[in-house]
């Protein structure tokens, strides 16, 4: 592999696991931004979707040869 594709997967890499973090965040505060807003069940469950779901919004997007 020449050392642009291994920059690259690098940075891949380096981006996911930085994006990580505010995918799962929104758990352990759930509770707490549910009390503050006023959320019903339901809608906080689906504040828990939203990252997930902006995410896969994107794959269809994507070119082929970067599909898994």
């Amino acid at each position: 592999m020449p050392v642009r594709q291994w920059l690259l997967l690098a940075a891949v890499l380096l981006v996911g696991l930085n994006l990580r973090g505010p995918i799962a965040a929104a758990s352990p505060v759930l509770r707490d931004v549910k009390a503050d807003l006023g959320l019903s069940s339901g809608t906080a469950g689906l504040l828990t979707t939203l990252p997930v779901q902006a995410r896969n919004s994107a794959a269809p997007r994507s070119p082929p040869r970067y599909a898994m």
